[in-house]
């Protein structure tokens, strides 16, 4: 600093010929004195004003990237949970098997288990419309939380798209093979 003299505070910078300190805008800090640039809040932080010392964490239910001023405009988006220092809007996915309908959600406790007869193949799921669908014929899922159907196994025959998510025994008289979406007649001379 040139001109007054003295020594750069902290929350400012001095840049070499600079005649008074300049505050540190918003997003950035100056956590010492001396500076003659400011540092960038790192992600996961934000600098609400300018001349601050030091970033604050950003709040759950938000994301905050590199050199954020406020969080306010980063809501963590649905599919997806935001615990305390978040950096990334897609860093927590809601896993496989599971959705979350609802924005600034603060822990996977926000994310909901598939509802049997249907599967959440990918993570980050917002609805269980698109990616969770109902099992094709054939097969079944009578658990919650999970991302894919299974055979129908022999002795049973699964229809597609009920609410009937377990197998249905095979009727006497007709024979339902591994696999079955509905019973076949037995040929004559075999039950």
């Amino acid at each position: 600093m040139t001109g007054v003299g003295g020594i750069c505070p902290v929350g400012h910078y001095c840049p070499r010929g600079t005649t008074h300190p300049k505050p540190c805008g918003s997003g950035s800090h100056s956590n010492a004195t001396g500076l003659a640039t400011c540092i960038d809040c790192p992600a996961g932080h934000y600098c609400l004003q300018a001349g601050e010392s030091s970033c604050k964490m950003c709040p759950p239910g938000y994301y905050c990237p590199t050199n954020s001023s406020t969080f306010m405009g980063n809501p963590c988006p649905s599919g997806y949970y935001c615990p305390e220092g978040t950096t990334r809007d897609d860093e927590f996915a809601c896993p496989s098997g599971t959705f979350n309908p609802v924005t600034r959600q603060t822990n996977d406790t926000a994310c909901l288990s598939c509802s049997p007869g249907q599967y959440c193949q990918v993570a980050g799921l917002s609805s269980t419309t698109g990616n969770c669908r109902c099992c094709d014929a054939g097969t079944y899922n009578d658990l919650t939380s999970q991302f894919e159907c299974q055979p129908c196994p022999a002795g049973h025959y699964c229809y597609s798209n009920t609410t009937d998510f377990s197998p249905n025994d095979c009727p006497a008289g007709e024979f339902c093979p591994e696999g079955s979406s509905a019973p076949q007649n037995c040929t004559a001379g075999f039950y």
